[in-house]
């Protein structure tokens, strides 16, 4: 796509002149960066369909703000499991501000072309009745239910029935007899000197895990919360008793008398759009691959009575921060209004503070060898700005930031009103990041 825009790429290429790009950040996908770049300045016209204000976006010359998940209806979602299930993921709040359905942005684009035969629905209740339909789905049931069951089918194998293979011995064979006849290796094996380097703007495609259990935060992934819970029972590393002997250093440390910044996050309205993790890493610079704060799901119940609760997470803050405790340089210490800081200029990199936090909220910047976490904006506040960067773009303001020893600041009206829990409260940090139920 790059070589058949950027002129002269391609001797017998027509040109490409414009893109339209749905939710893709083609600047952090494609494998040659500075390619792309070059492409994208050679365009005529750039529409990118988006929930994020990713990077491709301001290359855009139109946006067109697509509405997340729990904004819009989803087509119907039938995988083939043992027990299958029809589903179809409702509007559950209305699009906020000029945001639209995916579908809507491309039933009025083929209506503006003269294409009205590609979607010829009104509504996405009109598609979907189309669709489960033909399977003698009731749309009022699906309304109601959210989820129809199918009968449980046997997913390879009738049951009961002994299962055979294409292979001479009719098993399963790690040890193939058909490869060694023809010259290949029986079992797979790793021939270094038969694999060849990619060409220059080239990558090798690698696979393992589907994507969608992977995390966007640095290392995170499937057993976290298992591994979080094991550091916690074993203390974390952390050596009681240093953070008041530390106290401020240089004029700068120690709580600010008569003010404790904390975070609440409300789980009924979070709806995990990312807008927060996207601010906080334009607000801050943060290093390409990593984020300060990042999204958690958490299903809770038992099939069908299921509920998602969705949290925006980020350093807690802790008031017994471990992180402090163990740092041997005293890089790591608490700042104004309890806002758990790291020192650059002391970092040595050593990643004992990232040991010993049982909320995995930091990590060593690779630009700088030092660690880096989330600051509750505190140059923000210094600068007579009362807000994070993530309070102030969330578009269902779920986020909640305030001082706690002022009764009527926002976020200590919020924990009178409302039931509220910390993560790990076993570990004894007592942190001063909240969720609401």
């Amino acid at each position: 796509m790059c070589d058949a825009t950027i002129p002269g790429e391609l001797r017998d290429a027509p040109g490409v002149k414009a893109w339209m790009v749905y939710g893709s950040n083609l600047p952090t996908t494609l494998p040659d960066p500075e390619k792309t770049y070059r492409a994208i300045q050679a365009l005529d016209f750039l529409v990118t369909v988006d929930v994020l204000p990713a990077e491709i976006v301001g290359w855009s010359d139109v946006v067109l703000p697509e509405a997340t998940y729990l904004e819009r209806c989803d087509e119907p979602f039938a995988p083939s499991y043992r027990q299958p299930y029809v589903t179809v993921r409702q509007e559950v709040v209305p699009p906020l501000y000029d945001s639209k359905p995916g579908w809507w942005i491309a039933r009025e684009l083929g209506l503006r072309l003269g294409l009205p035969h590609f979607f010829p629905w009104e509504s996405p209740e009109e598609y979907a009745e189309s669709r489960l339909k033909p399977l003698g789905i009731d749309c009022e049931v699906m309304k109601r239910e959210g989820v129809v069951l199918g009968e449980a089918q046997p997913l390879y194998f009738e049951e009961g029935a002994v299962p055979t293979f294409w292979t001479d011995s009719g098993k399963i064979e790690l040890y193939s007899q058909k490869l060694a006849a023809l010259g290949f290796d029986p079992m797979p094996t790793w021939h270094a000197d038969d694999v060849e380097d990619p060409p220059p703007g080239y990558y090798r495609l690698l696979f393992a895990h589907h994507p969608h259990e992977g995390r966007s935060h640095h290392g995170r992934h499937g057993h976290e919360r298992e591994l979080r819970h094991v550091r916690a029972a074993r203390g974390g590393g952390r050596r009681a008793g240093r953070l008041e002997r530390r106290g401020s250093r240089d004029g700068r440390g120690g709580v600010m008398s008569g003010t404790r910044y904390a975070m609440a996050i409300d789980t009924r309205t979070c709806v995990g759009c990312t807008a927060c993790v996207s601010a906080c890493k334009t607000e801050n610079d943060v290093a390409e691959g990593f984020s300060r704060d990042w999204i958690t799901s958490v299903v809770n119940g038992q099939f069908p009575d299921l509920s998602m609760e969705i949290r925006s997470e980020r350093c807690n803050h802790c008031d017994d921060a471990p992180c402090v405790s163990v740092c041997p340089t005293g890089a790591s210490y608490v700042g104004p209004g309890g806002i758990v800081l790291v020192d650059e200029a002391r970092c040595t990199g050593c990643k004992a503070c990232i040991a010993a936090c049982p909320y995995d909220a930091r990590f060593v910047d690779p630009r700088s060898g030092t660690v880096d976490k989330c600051t509750f904006c505190v140059h923000r506040i210094e600068n007579g700005t009362p807000t994070t960067a993530c309070q102030s773009v969330c578009p269902t303001q779920s986020i909640h930031f305030g001082d706690l020893n002022d009764p009527d600041s926002d976020i200590s009206r919020m924990l009178r009103r409302r039931d509220s829990f910390t993560l790990m409260p076993e570990a004894g940090t007592r942190p001063r990041h909240y969720y609401l139920r």
